[in-house]
């Protein structure tokens, strides 16, 4: 499954060059392109990681990052960690899980913002002091929004999330936790056809809806 990712996404650049709105000129595209720099919609998105920041000078909106590592390595934490500092900005940010549910979600995101244990907390071990860092975690006001879904299992479905998403501001991200349980909107004969439909129906989110898509891939252990 990984090799067929890796392949799917360089595979990419020869089946979507083709503006979505048909043929431009050189002159048009520039043009396009000059309008959108200082705007809030084509600032450069931040994963919050300064040295990875720096290195890579953020992600554009139509971009697909996949994000492909062993599984328990922290894939799901380092999204979590990238969504929340795009919110902390004022921008909107949703997070489609296919993997966790809402309540694992938010134990992670609780332990994030407190520094308690979620382990702490279920076990009804969590100290006086630990209840009041929970609750000193969620007075600060971010003036952007982490929208969390762990329904979506299509492409199609996430998509129409990041509409309604949309609706409450400046959607600026989209992570997908994970791409190999993304199911394609038409079976086909092998997994590796499979995982290219569905890199391919990503990246055209990440064009038509002006975000960056952010999708992680588990990559097998050898």
């Amino acid at each position: 499954a990984a090799q067929a990712v890796e392949r799917a996404v360089r595979d990419l650049s020869l089946a979507i060059e083709a503006p979505a709105g048909g043929l431009v000129s050189e002159r048009d595209a520039v043009a396009a392109y000059l309008s959108a720099i200082g705007s809030e919609a084509g600032t450069p998105v931040m994963t919050g990681y300064a040295d990875l920041d720096q290195l890579v000078g953020g992600a554009r909106p139509g971009d697909l990052v996949v994000v492909a590592a062993r599984p328990s390595v922290g894939k799901t934490s380092f999204a979590l960690g990238m969504a929340r500092h795009v919110a902390s900005k004022g921008r909107q940010a949703l997070f489609c899980s296919l993997e966790m549910s809402l309540i694992g979600l938010a134990s992670r995101l609780l332990a994030w913002r407190s520094g308690v244990p979620s382990a702490r907390l279920d076990r009804n071990e969590a100290t006086e002091d630990d209840y009041a860092r929970v609750a000193r975690a969620f007075v600060v006001d971010e003036a952007g929004t982490l929208q969390l879904e762990a329904t979506a299992r299509t492409v199609t479905e996430i998509g129409a999330w990041c509409r309604r998403a949309k609706q409450g501001g400046d959607l600026a991200v989209c992570v997908v936790d994970y791409l190999q349980l993304l199911l394609p909107d038409r079976r086909r004969d092998s997994d590796e056809s499979e995982v290219a439909m569905v890199t391919y129906a990503l990246k055209r989110l990440a064009i038509d809806q002006g975000v960056v898509v952010v999708a992680l891939s588990q990559l097998n252990r050898v």
